[in-house]
């Protein structure tokens, strides 16, 4: 509601960071109201920006596979609510190739509503498979800063 009165230029620049970083909170309930608060500003269009739907389409796209039921929900309806704000053929060229990791199979070119992602997406994972993937994700980019830090302390010394 008060994104509305400020209008798109101040949600966009002032409201959306602060959203992006709650969708990668470790609380899950701060997530969904996130994903949610992203899809109410698609509804209102107060994020009308192709470029900026996208980029929000990419930081949501693996969430329908979370293994929290309300996050992968919130997840599933804000990519229908993006889907229809890009409008079919934007949807097959930018969005698809975002979540096609998560989806069983090829979609038709089809409307991409809820019921249609919901029945095209794989189930959600596992917490202990959950937990192993970041754990995975963590690990490498630990391994990546530390070499890039040997690498950083190497070319000081040549």
């Amino acid at each position: 509601a008060v994104c509305a009165f400020l209008g798109s230029t101040v949600t966009t620049g002032c409201i959306l960071p602060c959203v992006e970083n709650a969708v990668y909170d470790m609380e899950e309930k701060v997530v969904v109201c996130a994903v949610h608060c992203l899809e109410t500003l698609l509804q209102l269009s107060l994020i009308s920006s192709r470029c900026l739907v996208i980029d929000m389409v990419r930081k949501v796209s693996a969430l329908p596979l979370h293994p929290s039921r309300a996050i992968a929900t919130s997840a599933t309806c804000f990519l229908a609510t993006a889907a229809k704000c890009l409008g079919l053929v934007d949807s097959y060229l930018f969005l698809l190739p975002e979540i096609s990791a998560c989806l069983q199979y090829q979609l038709a070119p089809v409307e991409l509503t809820k019921a249609v992602l919901i029945d095209a997406l794989h189930k959600p994972v596992s917490r202990k498979r959950y937990r192993e993937a970041l754990l995975t994700v963590v690990n490498s980019l630990g391994s990546l800063s530390s070499s890039n830090g040997l690498l950083f302390e190497s070319s000081l010394v040549a």
